[in-house]
């Protein structure tokens, strides 16, 4: 039997990423031997340790902010640790200092909801090995431990203080967020390997990478898309971030291809959507004399003008161009990420979307100078590109 481990990245509100791919995971029957987290990563740890995913998914699926946190909306916004880099530090310690000077933020309905949901006799009887960091204070350590190291009767203090921010309301504490320590405790997991698979699941796409993540075994699994800052806590955003980690796991568990779309399966894109209708409709944009090789210069100039507007290299095939083009459509057309698409259904609605976007389009215009613009170095209006390109290729096929 393979033995599996998981490690959960802390990330405040965006643990609703990890809630998803969870779920996905459970659903393809990979069930971790030990887990280790930070900060939310081991909340989300600790319920689905007990056996608790449903409950968790309820918690992030119906999740109201005054059930956890009770603090000022306009200060709170102006911290993200997401974006905590050294340029960006100076902003993150004026924040704090904000927060701080009101008070910090009121967490007892968090220590309610841990005290309610965790349940230490049965966390502890958990086949699935747990484990946590936090740092402690004053006398700055970082402290690294499994369940089987946290005296008696203290997990719940464990479990908050690996969550424990400096912006939370002063009171008697010795340790805060694990986050300074390690936010994707993977050491602290390879503590109890070897593992056959490992699967780091991130709540947020930046940061700092780290080479040993791209070590054989293991698998990494990173938000597709923006996941919001560390206290976003509209229920909108906390739907999405776990649809979201539900798909992208889903993504790359099947193959599925697309990267902030999937596809259960695609065909030739060049056959499909390159066909001799559209092809004929470009060309009577572009003909100007008789005998124009039209074809020629749609391959050698045109499509390759959109690969860099794009932003792919030259190594891209037409496969790769025709993909970026559909998913980047997609999102200036506002198409919903958040499902499995069959290729027909998703081009039905771009056409739709196309058609209530209502725009007159002069193809030789839009397409011709949008792409001489991106040859020569200019970046202009990519929205305009990538639909007048789109609306050319899906609504020829309908013709």
């Amino acid at each position: 039997m393979k033995k599996i481990g998981f490690v959960l990245e802390g990330g405040g509100a965006r643990g609703a990423y990890q809630a998803g791919a969870l779920k996905a995971l459970s659903e393809n029957n990979i069930t971790p031997n030990v887990i280790t987290g930070t900060s939310i990563g081991a909340l989300n740890g600790a319920l689905f340790a007990m056996g608790k995913l449903e409950r968790l998914l309820e918690l992030y699926s119906d999740f109201h902010m005054e059930l956890f946190f009770k603090f000022d909306q306009e200060v709170i916004k102006e911290f993200d640790l997401g974006s905590a880099t050294l340029k960006d530090f100076s902003q993150l310690t004026w924040a704090m200092f904000q927060v701080m000077l009101q008070g910090g933020v009121n967490i007892d309905p968090f220590k309610n909801m841990i005290e309610n949901e965790i349940d230490e006799k049965e966390l502890r009887s958990s086949e699935i090995k747990l484990g946590m960091v936090t740092l402690g204070i004053p006398k700055i350590h970082p402290l690294e431990v499994y369940l089987d190291q946290i005296p008696a009767g203290k997990v719940h203090e464990y479990l908050l203080a690996s969550a424990y921010l400096p912006i939370f309301k002063a009171e008697e504490r010795r340790y805060v967020d694990g986050w300074f320590v390690d936010n994707a405790p993977l050491e602290l997991l390879m503590k109890k390997g070897p593992f056959d698979e490992i699967y780091i699941i991130r709540s947020h796409s930046g940061g700092i990478t780290r080479s040993a993540w791209n070590n054989e075994g293991i698998t990494l699994i990173t938000p597709s898309r923006e996941v919001g800052r560390t206290f976003d806590l509209s229920p909108d955003k906390m739907q999405d971030n776990l649809l979201m980690g539900y798909y992208d796991t889903l993504g790359i568990l099947k193959g599925y291809q697309g990267k902030k779309y999937y596809f259960r399966e695609l065909p030739n894109l060049k056959e499909t959507l390159l066909t001799p209708e559209v092809l004929k409709q470009l060309s009577k944009q572009f003909s100007m004399m008789d005998h124009y090789d039209y074809e020629r210069y749609f391959y050698e100039e045109l499509l390759p003008g959109l690969a860099r507007a794009l932003g792919l290299g030259v190594e891209s095939n037409y496969q790769d161009v025709l993909l970026e083009l559909l998913e980047t459509g997609g999102y200036y057309l506002k198409i919903n990420p958040n499902e499995l698409y069959d290729l027909s259904i998703y081009l039905e609605k771009l056409r739709m979307a196309l058609r209530e976007k209502n725009i007159e389009w002069n193809i030789r215009e839009k397409v011709f100078g949008g792409v001489a613009r991106y040859t020569r170095g200019w970046f202009g209006d990519l929205e305009i590109l990538v639909l007048a390109f789109l609306d050319l290729m899906v609504n020829s096929q309908g013709r």
